[in-house]
């Protein structure tokens, strides 16, 4: 098929090959004209030019066969009448002719002349013709479809990998041995739970039933089924499609009933699908429900494929529950089951379609939840020719008794029921923003103004979009205003308006509204000609409030870390915060930035001296310092001399007038100076005590402050004293251990920015 399609001569030097037909010939270049198997574009390339013809065809019929009956380059097709379906193929095969796809090896059920055409080969097997069709076996003669599949599962050292090839190897389209392949899929399973290699060998017990199951389909290849799943000189055809679940599997299965003139009823298996439970916990009305949904998909694969209309549609299950869950609306259902019903209803919502209640020993979807030999399936009249109430030819689906089925407080998976309480506010603009959500005093401005832009939208035909404008932010501005003085100052207000106390402090600011309904400081400078009516009467603030303290950061921000002073005489400008000059010192005082800049490293207070301070000894014996060089020093280790400090000089040798001096100076010093140490001369007392987790700055001479690393407290090590004065710091770089003379912690403040 790919061969009889042209490529574009421009497309061409894309499929370009290099061949020799000897090693000793030149190489040479040939072009590739037609499509070749094997791309990935080949098949859509092809199947691409029948749907071309079938478009430009003028035959509906041969339209309909060339879109809906063809398997890339196998035609399937068939009539209920042999004249019609001759004329079809031979249409068919003239179409596409014309377009350099001859039709050939023509296979019938029935006697015909179309190998006479010049245009068709018929294809002979013999007298036992079979043929295969999409993956079945086909004996046309007597119309009967069985499974070609030539088993090789092995039954020595069975592996994970050797059952999943094995299980691969039975084919079934439309699910006539479902049951058999349940078995197979359990089976899989249980090797998933037991996480093995695909190559290790399996349980002794999971071996005997796999060994079982191969010997059982042996016989797989006599089973013959019917093609035709409907009487001759039907009167009434009836789609009956039954649904089950198991804690193994859940499925579906449909049957074709009809009923000829002689009242004789025909009752065949045409498709059925299973599914494996999941290995999570599910419960079986959850189950059956995910069998239901199975069972309606099917019905609508079915009519989608099949040219036959039913006269009557019935789903048929074994679950109480679902049925109720069905006649329920779906918004009172938990999201699991609400999901599965509503797309229940949606496939199912043709009027010939309804849900009846069959009992379990007559549901042949059993068969599909609970698995089933090939021995014991293949003399199962239940699975291939469907329950014996639907052979009744008086069988009536509306005559059956409904079931009883639980009302809806008895369903489980309902959701429970909502009470629905209003709130009535007088002042609304006090509840619509949470100032405590944002930490940026823009971004805050910026989410009012799109709030009060989707409220404009809402009342007005004429809509605000785009970027936000000036005028947006400042009337957001205003009304965050607004509603931060109506939760500072909520005792100022009352019916008439503004009312504020003489004993009240902020009764000397002449406070007014304006009318904006912002409050005001009427103050003393309103005759100003110069200044403008934002500086003469700024909006009043309480230093408490979060509006006020995000207005700081920014205006901080703004002018560059400027100190507390310039800070709250640049808010002033517009707005008069209560306490404005503490949160302006606050503010400054937790900024990171500002902080890092005037950093101070820990001093705690004064050490005691070391004992090697305090006893005498040899110069350079604990300490020394080296101004030129290594310097050898010879410790001689004299012997033990007794006090000379109060013999006569002139008895003394040599040496002993140098004991005797050194004494003396040892006396002097331990009674007049080692006192004096007693006082600390600085460092009288500890600042606070770093403490774990504390972000700290890593003191650098040979850098400026903005450049010292940032690190956190992972350790502080407390000195004989209890007082700490060395902690281990963690920073990006790794750990490192500082005296506390080379750290400085950074505030942690609500305040900082």
């Amino acid at each position: 098929m790919y061969r009889q399609v042209s490529v574009e001569p421009k497309q061409r030097d894309l499929q370009m090959i290099l061949w020799r037909d000897n090693p000793s010939d030149p190489i040479q270049t040939y072009h590739l004209n037609t499509v070749t198997y094997g791309e990935a574009s080949a098949a859509f390339l092809s199947c691409r030019c029948l749907k071309q013809l079938a478009n430009e065809c003028n035959d509906p019929d041969v339209a309909r066969t060339i879109n809906n009956d063809f398997y890339v380059d196998d035609l399937c097709t068939g009539d209920d009448s042999a004249s019609k379906l001759l004329k079809i193929c031979h249409d068919t095969a003239n179409v596409l002719q014309s377009g350099c796809f001859p039709l050939r090896k023509w296979i019938f059920n029935f006697d015909n002349d179309l190998s006479s055409s010049e245009m068709a080969k018929e294809l002979s097997l013999g007298e036992d013709s079979q043929c295969k069709t999409l993956g079945l076996g086909w004996y046309n003669l007597s119309d009967e479809l069985y499974f070609h599949t030539k088993f090789s599962g092995g039954t020595e050292d069975i592996t994970k990998r050797k059952i999943l090839s094995g299980a691969s190897q039975i084919f079934d389209p439309i699910g006539l041995i479902n049951p058999v392949i349940t078995t197979a899929k359990t089976l899989l399973q249980s090797l998933y739970l037991l996480k093995l290699g695909w190559d290790e060998i399996v349980p002794l017990n999971i071996a005997q039933s796999w060994i079982s199951f191969v010997n059982s389909l042996s016989s797989l290849n006599e089973i013959r089924i019917p093609r035709y799943v409907m009487g001759c000189n039907n009167t009434r055809k009836e789609l009956h499609i039954f649904t089950d679940a198991s804690q193994v599997a859940y499925g579906s299965c449909a049957y074709i009933r009809t009923i000829d003139n002689r009242s004789a009823v025909t009752v065949r298996l045409l498709y059925s699908k299973g599914k494996v439970a999941s290995l999570q916990p599910v419960s079986i009305p959850r189950l059956e429900l995910s069998g239901a949904l199975v069972g309606a998909r099917l019905y609508h694969k079915i009519i989608n494929s099949l040219r036959s209309k039913f006269d009557n549609v019935v789903f048929w299950t074994d679950s109480t529950i679902v049925l109720g869950w069905l006649r329920m609306p779906c918004n009172l259902l938990k999201t699991f089951v609400q999901n599965r019903v509503a797309e229940i209803h949606e496939l199912t919502k043709d009027s010939l379609c309804q849900w009846r209640h069959v009992s379990g020993k007559d549901n042949p979807a059993d068969i599909v939840s609970r698995g089933q030999s090939l021995g014991m399936l293949k003399e199962n009249s239940l699975w291939w020719n469907g329950p014996t109430y639907l052979h009744d030819p008086q069988f009536d689906v509306t005559s059956l008794k409904a079931p009883l089925v639980p009302n809806h407080t008895e369903l489980p998976e309902i959701k429970p029921t909502a009470v629905q309480s209003h709130v009535t506010q007088q002042n609304n603009d006090e509840s619509w923003l949470d100032f405590n959500r944002f930490s940026q005093f823009v971004r805050m401005q910026r989410a009012g103004a799109y709030a009060l832009r989707f409220i404009y939208n809402a009342r007005n035909k004429i809509k605000r979009i785009g970027p936000l404008s000036v005028d947006e932010l400042n009337e957001s501005l205003t009304t965050l205003t607004k509603l931060a003085q109506r939760e500072s100052f909520s005792d100022l207000f009352n019916k008439n308006g503004l009312s504020v106390s003489k004993s009240n402090s902020l009764s000397k600011l002449n406070l007014f509204l304006d009318d904006k309904q912002i409050i005001r400081v009427g103050g003393r400078i309103q005759n100003s000609l110069d200044f403008s009516f934002n500086k003469k009467h700024p909006a009043l603030l309480s230093s408490k409030h979060y509006f006020t303290l995000l207005l700081f950061r920014h205006q901080h921000k703004q002018l560059m870390h400027a100190a507390p002073q310039l800070l709250l005489y640049t808010v002033r400008e517009a707005w008069w915060p209560v306490a404005g000059r503490s949160l302006a010192r606050r503010v400054v005082h937790a900024c990171v930035t500002c902080a890092r800049l005037r950093a101070q490293t820990l001093q705690p207070i004064m050490g005691n001296l070391p004992a090697q301070r305090l006893q005498p000894g040899f110069p350079f014996e604990r300490c020394g310092v080296d101004y030129a060089g290594p310097v050898l020093i010879l410790n001689r280790r004299a012997p033990a001399t007794a006090d000379l400090r109060d013999k006569p000089m002139l008895r003394l040798t040599r040496y002993q007038r140098v004991e005797q001096i050194r004494q003396h100076f040892w006396a002097r010093w331990s009674k007049e100076y080692v006192s004096e140490l007693q006082q600390r001369i600085k460092w009288r007392t500890s600042s606070e005590d770093l403490k774990e987790h504390t972000m700290v700055l890593i003191k650098d001479d040979n850098l400026p402050p903005l450049k010292w690393s940032l690190g956190r407290i992972t350790r502080v090590y407390p000195g004989r004293d209890g007082i700490s004065r060395v902690a281990d710091i963690r920073t990006a770089n790794g750990t490192t251990r500082r005296a506390f003379s080379k750290i400085c912690p950074l505030p942690v403040d609500d305040c900082s920015c």
